[in-house]
């Protein structure tokens, strides 16, 4: 009886983490608020088609007589809306086309999903696709059986279109926010710091401590491989620990969240004192880690950062010339630094309930991820100070939360970013001064 609940229990876990799996899916998609907001156009439709067909006389005593109109003039006043609704729907994604472009081409490619994925965006065009629907629905079940009484159907459609026209409005304020590139990056360092504030909440829940090498002590390794080639998206933390605690197993992962694999690659390792792992264990693993074709900035830091550094470039481009634009990504950038320095320590073993080793992740070096933010920013001329002004301010926040390894990779790092530059003496007295003050203050830093 005991394996029986036991085993119960067990599918009823899975089932539930497969219905958790596919909700986020769904909630992360573009289509669900347009979605939801047709069908409560749709709803609504359906009520007042009801009322108007079915229980007429019975409101037509409790309405004013101004919220009623004739079967005639509700036709066309319901044809003029849908008219309307379906233009303003056709602006809209016009518009958001011509933010996109905008994006592309001035920012980067990478930061399209940060204004796809805005809630006003998706929220905008639910409201004029349920307007839409709800005109044209209202429209075609206006009956030739009803010319002799009045309805309701085209007040509430008016009422949809005035909340149409308020959303509209807020839209087009929303558009020229959004497509001011200090408000772009603002957002961008913000989800990163949430999903850097995220992960350390999770790390602080399990009792993690960061390690640069642990052997797991179990007699058994058992591997999984990867069936096809795709970045690794999202790691599901919680989850991993939790089956690894109630098969009392340890899981490695072999590979950092952002890393591009390919299939037949080593994913991860789960070690036991079992010859034999239960069956499903395996899988139910593996669908713990997400994979796809594209990265995700939720827990991916590198991918977070490469967006700001790509606005930098561009801003720094002849074409642009937008140096304080580069300026803000840059110090952005060392705000996030600094705040995910925790995670930045070694690889992270994460602990269950009752201090046991269950999972490691491999994470991030500080080492690693300065080189590739900062090393495609060329310091050699004189016209270059100012972004390396910027990078050692970044190196400075950064250097004033880290720990002291790290420290001394910061300053190991300036070395690395100035040594293509001309000596000090060969500079104006005050870009030696300039470049000397942050020096010293990097130096009082991480000494």
């Amino acid at each position: 009886m005991v394996t029986i609940k036991k085993l119960h229990s067990i599918r009823k876990g899975q089932v539930f983490d497969m219905l958790k799996k596919v909700f986020n899916k769904i909630k992360n998609s573009l289509w669900l608020t347009p979605a939801l907001y047709s069908a409560i156009g749709l709803c609504i439709a359906i009520l007042t088609i009801t009322l108007d067909m079915y229980f007429n006389e019975h409101y037509e005593k409790f309405v004013p007589d101004i919220f009623l109109t004739s079967v005639d003039l509700a036709t066309e006043i319901l044809a003029t809306l849908s008219s309307a609704l379906i233009t303003m729907t056709t602006f809209t994604f016009s518009m958001t086309m011509v933010v996109l472009t905008t994006y592309s081409s001035q920012f980067s490619p990478r930061a399209l999903p940060n204004f796809m994925t805005q809630k006003a965006t998706m929220r905008v065009l639910g409201i004029f696709l349920g307007g839409f629907i709800y005109s044209i629905n209202s429209l075609l079940f206006m009956r030739n059986s009803l010319d002799n009484e009045f309805v309701i159907s085209a007040v509430i459609g008016v009422f949809i279109t005035i909340i149409c026209l308020l959303f509209f409005i807020y839209f087009i304020h929303f558009i020229a926010k959004s497509i001011q590139v200090d408000n772009l990056i603002e957002n961008i360092a913000e989800e990163t710091l949430k999903s850097s504030k995220d992960i350390k909440n999770k790390m602080r829940d399990h009792k993690l401590t960061t390690v640069k090498q642990y052997s797991p002590p179990y007699l058994y390794g058992h591997s999984y491989y990867a069936k096809s080639s795709d970045y690794i998206k999202r790691v599901e933390m919680e989850e991993l620990v939790s089956l690894a605690a109630t098969k009392y197993i340890f899981i490695k992962i072999h590979h950092k969240i952002g890393e591009f694999i390919t299939d037949n690659t080593l994913l991860f390792t789960i070690y036991s004192d079992e010859a034999n792992l239960e069956e499903g264990v395996m899988k139910e693993c593996a669908d713990y880690i997400t994979l796809g074709r594209k990265r995700s900035p939720s827990q991916d830091l590198a991918y977070s950062l490469q967006q700001l550094v790509e606005i930098a470039l561009r801003a720094t481009s002849p074409a642009i010339n937008d140096p304080y634009t580069a300026k803000h990504c840059i110090r952005n950038v060392g705000k996030v630094l600094a705040e995910s320095n925790t995670i930045l320590d070694g690889d992270s073993l994460y602990m269950d309930t009752e201090n046991q080793p269950r999972l490691l992740i491999p994470m991030e070096d500080l080492n690693n991820l300065l080189y590739f933010t900062f090393n495609q920013f060329n310091i050699e001329k004189r016209k270059d100070i100012i972004i390396l002004g910027a990078i050692m301010d970044a190196l400075i926040m950064t250097a004033q939360k880290c720990s002291d390894d790290n420290k001394k990779i910061l300053w190991s790092f300036l070395a690395y970013k100035t040594f293509s530059f001309d000596e000090l003496h060969q500079l104006h007295p005050y870009d030696q001064k300039f470049l000397e003050i942050k020096k010293q203050k990097l130096f009082e830093v991480t000494h």
